[in-house]
């Protein structure tokens, strides 16, 4: 409620509400937390708009070496072709694990995986409308047309059509499990109209608008409830700059330990893979940190220029200390000599007192004692 003064009159004087802190500070944590979530949105966006439209993911995939991936099962670790053969080549009539080894080494293979990548790409930007779907038989397509002469050269085998029934029927269960997965995930529904819709050039926009959207909306609630700009400034900067930072270096971080020092070998195959598939999140990282950045200079900026108005105002409101007056200057002393009988006082003639006459040169009176 606003308070309420009383003239020397009666009449009651109505004050300013003063704004409440704790509203500031409860108003200023909700959009705080709402632009990070719309500063995460535009970041998704932006990366996966600029992966999947660039090629970046099928260029990624494509160098990918998938002879020294490693895979762990049931508390083992194999390498991929051993994994490949035990899995879906075991009950083959001609094939070795050898073979499945060189198999997976082969750069067609990474360009059929390239090619997944690309139709996945091209449906999430919608450039095409229908669901892709990972196929048995072009796995077994690739090993009995196009490496099947390498192969045999390489290895003495054939890839016959019993090992290729082999293949389709034991590797069917598990991509119409990995079929339905993706389905599931971007198929239909609401996630299949919101990852379409944001990983387009339209939907980054989007996120974009709705990012600024929510700045002015913030500095329209600062101005109306009188809360301070400055901070108001800082925090959506903090807000935008903080997870941008974070994901620039995470990237910086990632690309360090994968590539140059080799530190986490299970990612050792996608050491020349990796720099083309964290390209889009550094320039989304770097973009985020730079616009942060500027709207909390602002803020800074603002916050001191306050602080500097708010002492100059209070120097002003303090009374002045009064002048310290020069000191008086000492009366300077002259003396005069006088002559001997000059302090002297001349004797009365009568007594003050009682009146009696008084002999000349006398002291006292003669007839009270009084002294002169």
């Amino acid at each position: 409620m606003a308070e309420t003064k009383t003239q020397s009159s009666g009449k009651p004087i109505q004050t300013k509400k003063k704004p409440s802190r704790a509203g500031a500070v409860f108003g200023s944590i909700l959009f705080f937390i709402l632009t990070v979530l719309l500063t995460l949105l535009l970041l998704g966006s932006a990366i996966g708009h600029h992966m999947l439209s660039k090629g970046q993911l099928s260029e990624a995939v494509s160098k990918v070496q998938l002879s020294e991936i490693t895979v762990e099962e049931n508390g083992t670790s194999q390498p991929l072709g051993q994994w490949v053969y035990e899995k879906y080549l075991y009950n083959s009539v001609n094939l070795t694990p050898e073979y499945a080894g060189l198999a997976v080494a082969q750069p067609e293979m990474n360009d059929l995986l390239a090619q997944y990548a690309t139709e996945y790409s091209d449906y999430l930007t919608r450039k095409t409308e229908t669901m892709p779907k990972v196929e048995a038989d072009d796995f077994a397509d690739l090993m009995q047309e196009k490496m099947a002469s390498y192969m045999e050269h390489e290895t003495g085998i054939i890839f016959s059509e019993a090992d290729r029934i082999a293949l389709v029927k034991n590797m069917q269960s598990d991509l119409a499990a990995w079929n339905g997965t993706m389905e599931q995930i971007m198929g239909h529904g609401f996630n299949k109209v919101m990852l379409r819709f944001f990983m387009t050039r339209a939907g980054m926009i989007t996120a974009c608008v709705l990012l600024n959207a929510d700045f002015v909306v913030w500095l329209i609630f600062a101005i109306g409830k009188k809360w301070r700009k400055g901070k108001m400034f800082k925090g959506f900067g903090f807000a935008v700059a903080i997870p941008s930072l974070l994901l620039l270096l995470g990237c910086g971080v990632f690309l360090l330990l994968t590539t140059a020092m080799d530190a986490i070998s299970p990612l050792s195959f996608a050491q020349k893979s990796m720099p083309v598939l964290l390209l889009s999140a550094v320039w989304a990282g770097l973009a985020g940190t730079l616009y942060g950045a500027i709207f909390a200079s602002i803020g800074i900026a603002t916050n001191a220029v306050v602080r500097a108005k708010g002492e100059k105002t209070r120097k002003k409101a303090q009374p002045s200390e009064p002048a310290e007056k020069p000191a008086a200057e000492k009366p300077e002393f002259h003396y005069t000599e006088l002559p001997e009988d000059s302090n002297q006082k001349p004797t009365p003639t009568h007594c003050p007192k009682c009146g009696a006459e008084i002999v000349p040169g006398g002291k006292f009176c003669g007839g009270c004692g009084y002294k002169f």
